[in-house]
Order: structure tokens, then sequence, then C-alpha cells
């Protein structure tokens, strides 16, 4: 979690832009103070996957690394389109040795499938 990062000695610089719930594939927030995140190379294109925001910092360097959730593709689909690299972990067995389980920091849609990349 985040929590865990900040006792490690990252610096947090803020929460970046993602797809409304964390669940689709075009970065598109339709929330009023929102918006669409952005290819930061092509502004007519998206960034894609819910954590696109995230992904446009990092190739706009804006931030060296950041976190976001991959449950289908959501980390790894946007650092495709943004010419980052993007890493999504393993859930393990899905049950006692889960190497990712805060139901507080993500969104939970699929217990077999959300982690943190």
């Amino acid at each position: 979690s985040v929590r865990r990062l900040i006792d490690a000695g990252a610096i947090v610089l803020g929460k970046t832009n993602m797809h409304e719930l964390a669940f689709g594939i075009t970065s598109a927030n339709l929330a009023p103070h929102a918006g669409v995140v952005r290819n930061p190379y092509d502004p007519s294109l998206i960034a894609g996957g819910s954590s696109g925001g995230t992904a446009v910092a990092i190739a706009a360097r804006v931030s060296p690394a950041g976190l976001g959730s991959d449950t289908g593709g959501s980390t790894r689909i946007p650092a495709a389109l943004t010419g980052i690299a993007g890493f999504r972990p393993s859930v393990g067995n899905g049950g006692a040795e889960r190497r990712y389980h805060d139901p507080l920091a993500v969104v939970p849609i699929s217990h077999t499938r959300d982690t943190v990349g």
C-alpha cells in the first residue's frame, strides 16, 4: 500500500486521473472534475487502461514511477500506449498466499485478478 511506500521513504506527489471506478480501458472519467486522460505524445489519443493518469505522469517525466491497479490490463495497456514499462505482479494462489490484499486501497473487482502494479 501507499503507507508501506511512505514508510520506506517514498515521496508521494499526488493522485492521477483514472478510468471511473478503475473499471475500463480508455481512462475516460466522466466525472465533471476529471475528464479523459490524454496521451502525452498525441492528445488526440487516449492513454488507455484504468491507470492511464499514472502512465502519462511517468511518460511525461513528471514522476519516475507510479502505482496503478490491474485486473485485466489496467497498468499494462497504458504502459504500452505511452511507451513506458508496466509491471503486473502475480496474485499468488489467491488464498492465504495472496501477494496483494488491501480492499481499502483498491476497488475489489476480482479477488483472483486484482493487483497493484
